[in-house]
């Protein structure tokens, strides 16, 4: 077998692209679950009249800057067959996994208690906000929170996803198989990853913009806002019972049927 060694341009590029390519049947294994994460949170965050476009953005970046982070980490760790943290992620990939489906159920749950309270209360939005203008007061600080919050959230994405192999993600993983090349091939993984995640957070940041410019009636956001943590519940329970792979299998067949 003839091991190609791939630019990182390349990688980035290969990763980037195949969110919009036939290649984005292997990533709806995680992508509506992702779409759905970045609508609620910017639709939770914005449902407040208290809040402003830019800050409800600005947690959905911090969010997403840590998901790419988190997600192209793991993704590289994961794929790097040269060094022993792949064999033993993949040895208790089991445990791996109920650790992100717990984690993605506390999510969820998190952004359905504050989507109640928030439809019912602004008190704790009006305490955030009364220092939300400095850069240091406490609504700021608190919306950091977002961006270790995403890269467990990328993390967990990660553990998750059972990747179909494109041309350029094959050259990735067969040149970093080789313990020589380990910590390159690690590198170029990771940029693939951010390519990946890149497109989803451009993507999915987008969309809920155009949710939120689209939705004026509170109640129309607040249920949206329970529909997409009840889709990261779904997520969860699909980790859980291991129905993730059948429900990749299940899209992948419904083209090549």
């Amino acid at each position: 077998m003839i091991i190609k060694d791939v630019g990182f341009l390349i990688a980035f590029w290969g990763g980037f692209s195949s969110f919009f390519t036939p290649w984005q049947l292997c990533l709806m294994q995680i992508t509506p679950f992702f779409l759905a994460f970045a609508i609620g949170l910017y639709i939770i965050e914005d449902n407040s009249e208290l809040r402003t476009t830019s800050s409800s953005l600005s947690t959905l970046l911090l969010a997403c800057a840590g998901y790419i982070l988190g997600f192209s980490i793991v993704f590289a760790l994961m794929g790097t067959s040269g060094w022993g943290a792949a064999s033993y992620i993949v040895y208790n990939i089991d445990d791996f996994r109920t650790a992100a489906a717990v984690y993605i159920t506390i999510i969820a749950l998190l952004m359905a208690l504050y989507n109640f309270y928030g439809s019912r209360a602004r008190s704790l939005d009006k305490i955030r906000m009364r220092t939300d203008a400095t850069l240091l007061g406490r609504a700021s600080l608190f919306r950091i929170l977002y961006l270790p919050a995403g890269l467990l959230l990328g993390a967990s994405f990660a553990l998750a996803y059972s990747p179909c192999i494109p041309p350029v993600m094959s050259d990735i993983m067969n040149f970093a198989g080789k313990q020589g090349n380990a910590h390159k091939g690690f590198h170029l993984l990771a940029v693939y990853g951010f390519g990946v995640t890149l497109a989803f957070s451009i993507s999915g940041s987008a969309l809920a913009i155009l949710v939120g410019y689209f939705t004026e009636r509170r109640s129309v956001k607040v249920t949206i806002a329970y529909l997409s943590s009840g889709t990261l519940f779904l997520m969860a329970f699909l980790i859980f019972t291991d129905l993730m792979i059948r429900y990749k299998s299940f899209l992948v067949g419904l083209v090549l049927d």
